[in-house]
This record gives structure tokens, C-alpha cells and sequence, in this order.
């Protein structure tokens, strides 16, 4: 994509920058709206959402400062934006794999055992970002904890008609459509590139997600025999 200089200041990647920067408004704005009501009460499977947006907005403000400022910042600063990125990525799905499993599971020893496999996951992905930069990592984190996310709410859907399942999943098969955007390489024009338009669409699944997190309760216990 053509850069451009704004008073002085040459900005490498500025449509990319510009919907990162978007991702990073409506994420903020999506997350106030999910925790400023929960403030005195807690719904985990509510508010894991609400800090997974925070963590959307700011790998969305790191990576598109990357995208806009590389030839100010330097190498180090670059890397350590873009470095950043990434692991806002996994914080994010950790934390909303935390909210949909507070929301759809009552067995006890089920729940345990896949909050400690979100931690687990997310260990894994860190240690493995430490010596990977490819964006194509974080994809692949998406696609892992989006396929649990949509299996927990389809049985949640089948077995309780849950209103916020609807749109959790027609959240995550947006959310599929803009990775596959983004990896097709497909530009719609020279100043719109398929990270632009993977921007725009990833904004789209971001509301579909709230519609579901803002009707979400959390799931009370059932004890095992």
C-alpha cells in the first residue's frame, strides 16, 4: 500500500493503521458497555468478555501503530509493538473462553477442567510467541478456542435455547469469514488490502459477540457424584 507523509511524519500503512484504529474504538467502547453495569456484581461469563475486548483494542492499537509508524520507531519498537500484538491476542481468548465456559458448563469437574486448559493454552501459545512473529499464530489460536466457544454454545443452544448462543455464533462464523480474509490475501484495491477489509469485518463479529456477552449469565454449579 502507498505511504503517505502527514506533516512531516511518513506513515507506511495508513488504511491499515486507520481500521486498526477502529478495531481499537469499538473494542473499548463494547468492553465499557459489558463492565461499566457489572461493577457491583460479578457475571464472569459476562465480564471475561468485557476484558477480552480491552485485549482486542489494544493488540488492534499496538498493530496498527506497527502498521503506521514502522519507519519512525525503529526495528526494537516495531518488534516490541508487534510482539505485543500477538499476545493480546491469546490474553483475548483466554478471557473469552473463561466467560463461555462460566456461561454454558454446571458440571464442576468439567468446568475445572477447561478453565485449566484455558490456562494451559494460553501458556503454550506465549511460550511458542516468544521466538514466533507470524501473525499466522494468532489465527490459529482464533480458530482453536472459537471451535471450543461454538461446541459449548451449540450444546448450551440445544439443550436450553440459550438467547445469547445465537449470537456468540454468528460472531465466531464471522469472525472465521475475516481469517479467512485476512490469509487469502485478497485486496480490493490498492489503498484496501485484505488487512483492511479483515479489519472491517472483524469489527462486525466484535458487536455480534457483545449481543451475546450482554445476554449471558453465569451457569450455577452442579456438583459431581
Amino acid at each position: 500500500m502507498p505511504q503517505i507523509d502527514l506533516f512531516g511524519v511518513t506513515i507506511t500503512e495508513p488504511m491499515t493503521m486507520a481500521t486498526d484504529y477502529m478495531i481499537t474504538v469499538a473494542a473499548f467502547w463494547l468492553a465499557a458497555l459489558l463492565l461499566v453495569p457489572l461493577a457491583s456484581r460479578i457475571q464472569l461469563s459476562r465480564s471475561g468478555w468485557g476484558v477480552a475486548f480491552i485485549f482486542i483494542g489494544l493488540g488492534a492499537l499496538f498493530g496498527g501503530t506497527d502498521h503506521g509508524f514502522a519507519a519512525q520507531l525503529g526495528a526494537e519498537w516495531s518488534a516490541l509493538l508487534w510482539k505485543g500484538a500477538l499476545y493480546c491476542v491469546g490474553l483475548a481468548m483466554f478471557f473469552a473462553l473463561v466467560a463461555t465456559v462460566s456461561g454454558t458448563v454446571a458440571n464442576r469437574k468439567y468446568r475445572m477442567w477447561l478453565y485449566a486448559y484455558s490456562v494451559a493454552a494460553f501458556l503454550v501459545y506465549a511460550w511458542w510467541m516468544l521466538d514466533h512473529d507470524e501473525f499466522l499464530y494468532a489465527v490459529l489460536c482464533n480458530v482453536s478456542t472459537f471451535t471450543i466457544i461454538s461446541a459449548l454454545h451449540v450444546t448450551t443452544l440445544i439443550r436450553h435455547a440459550a438467547k445469547s448462543a445465537k449470537w456468540i455464533l454468528s460472531g465466531v462464523a464471522v469472525s472465521f469469514l475475516s481469517a479467512a480474509i485476512q490469509r487469502s490475501g485478497f485486496d480490493l484495491h490498492t489503498h484496501f488490502n485484505h488487512n483492511d477489509l479483515y479489519h472491517i469485518v472483524q469489527i462486525v463479529g466484535l458487536y455480534l459477540f457483545y449481543r451475546g456477552a450482554s445476554l449471558a449469565k453465569d451457569i450455577r454449579l452442579r456438583q459431581t457424584s
